[in-house]
């Protein structure tokens, strides 16, 4: 498995393909579901951890526990290798991603292109996000993160009302306890084949 995963930086002058639709994800409270203490001391060590989960070293050497559901990455996978998906990351550690994807993910959602913002600035993830869906052509998107949707509408007035961005686009703010369900990779895979045009 590939140990690096391009920034758009280094994708600007590849052939990308035509862009139809882009599916931006996190990991924190999205793929990986954030445990209270209560549950965190019942974790088991690295040898009997169930699959889907993986204690991962992030870009300071601290070990983080990636507790993922893996019928939601499989279908995830499913989505983003149909023609003109573009899966985007947006993450604050690209260092930590490849090896969550090779851990905790079983090897899936490979194919994607980071976002990052090492400086974490106020609501770099909404600007990131859309200056990138403006970059290739403003196609419909889905977004899904625990906090930092919630973040924009507060500040962002115009993001809040629509006002930037294409018209089509969706928001899944999941509950970071819980992670994304299977009816929330159902909804985006019905919102993706409405724009793929592949609903009947």
């Amino acid at each position: 498995m590939a140990s690096h995963l391009p920034t758009e930086s280094e994708m600007q002058n590849g052939d990308v393909g035509a862009v139809r639709l882009i599916i931006a994800l996190d990991i924190d409270g999205v793929l990986s579901r954030q445990l209270d203490e209560v549950e965190l001391r019942q974790i088991p060590d690295s040898s009997e951890l169930p699959f889907g989960s993986a204690w991962v070293e992030d870009h300071r050497g601290v070990t983080r526990l990636v507790h993922t559901a893996p019928a939601v990455i499989a279908e995830l996978d499913d989505i983003v290798q149909l023609p003109g998906v573009q899966l985007v990351w947006l993450t604050s550690a690209p260092t930590f991603l490849p090896r969550a994807i090779e851990l905790a993910f079983g090897g899936r959602l490979t194919d994607g292109i980071v976002l990052a913002d090492h400086r974490k600035q106020s609501n770099w993830k909404m600007t990131k996000l859309v200056g990138h869906v403006r970059s290739v052509g403003n196609p419909p998107y889905v977004w899904a993160d625990a906090t930092a949707i919630e973040f924009a509408f507060r500040v962002s007035p115009a993001f809040r009302n629509d006002d930037i961005g294409p018209r089509q686009r969706l928001l899944i703010c999941p509950d970071p306890s819980i992670g994304l369900t299977l009816d929330d990779v159902e909804a985006i895979r019905d919102f993706g084949l409405d724009v793929l045009g592949e609903n009947e």
